[in-house]
């Protein structure tokens, strides 16, 4: 959006960092860890087949774009630096 200076870039940004922060590592929808939920059996075992799955791909994917576009909150920023 914002390579078409779409007056809506900044917004959606803003949104898609909201979002993102949901399920970042420290997010209320992420388990201990930084896990997902999906990531555990119903009964609280892990399930070793799903270390990277579809949601974790659109966690990255998202991440990596905001921080393209430098669009990440200073403290997602943060995180993600001490995590390197």
């Amino acid at each position: 959006m914002a390579d078409e200076d779409d007056a809506r870039a900044d917004e959606f940004a803003a949104r898609a960092s909201d979002l993102l922060d949901l399920v970042g590592p420290e997010g209320p929808l992420t388990v201990a860890g930084g896990y997902q939920p999906e990531q555990f059996f119903d009964d609280g075992t892990a399930d070793s087949a799903t270390p990277l799955g579809w949601p974790h791909a659109i966690r990255l994917a998202t991440t990596a774009l905001l921080d393209d576009h430098d669009a990440l909150a200073s403290e997602q920023t943060e995180r993600l630096r001490a995590d390197d």
